[in-house]
């Protein structure tokens, strides 16, 4: 059953998902600690301790690559904020402004390249996408969705529905006030 056009009014929130918040932080925290024991181990055995390397190494990417990414789930967690809200106008990520339909050239769910860290990917079509940092040299800008409460189905779908909905005057509209603003910002901090 299709939604009305009064639900598709209200944004639909994916809200960030405390079970995989723990797990991520738990993951991360073992890491950290795997680092720290190897670090010791290495200081007491010094050069004889060359076994010791490859879990340091290990240990402090895992905890980065662990702990990091969930920093803004814990603090979008616990002051209620969605991790990402669809409307009609279009998208917003957490701690960024809204990112208008008619700005994006390409919405996919990871590239099909990373089985542990999936990503939202999303590419501006004129290469300017309102968001602060984030965006990689190909244009893409990533937002991690390995804690969060939706499936790849549910946020596609979702991304469709609200998208088809968008009326072209209000697009119009909104990409000319978008882009005087982003094309101001970047020649503002060429300068």
């Amino acid at each position: 059953m299709l939604p009305s056009a009064a639900q598709l009014d209200t944004p639909r929130d994916i809200a960030w998902s405390l079970p995989k918040l723990v797990v991520r932080s738990v993951i991360g925290v073992a890491c950290v600690l795997l680092f720290f024991w190897a670090l010791s181990k290495l200081i007491v055995l010094g050069r004889a301790g060359g076994f010791y390397r490859f879990p340091l190494v290990l240990g402090l990417l895992g905890g980065l690559l662990g702990l990091w990414p969930t920093w803004a789930g814990w603090r979008g967690h616990a002051s209620n904020q969605p991790a990402v809200s669809i409307s009609r106008l279009g998208l917003t990520f957490a701690g960024q402004p809204l990112i208008p339909w008619f700005m994006i050239a390409e919405n996919c769910w990871g590239d099909g390249r990373e089985p542990f860290f999936l990503h939202i990917r999303i590419r501006g079509t004129d290469g300017l996408l309102p968001v602060s940092g984030k965006v990689d040299t190909r244009g893409y800008y990533s937002f991690d969705v390995t804690t969060i409460q939706c499936s790849r189905r549910q946020y596609m779908d979702s991304c469709h529905l609200y998208q088809t909905a968008t009326s072209p005057e209000n697009n119009k509209r909104e990409y000319l006030d978008c882009r005087a603003f982003w094309q101001n910002a970047v020649a503002l901090s060429k300068q």
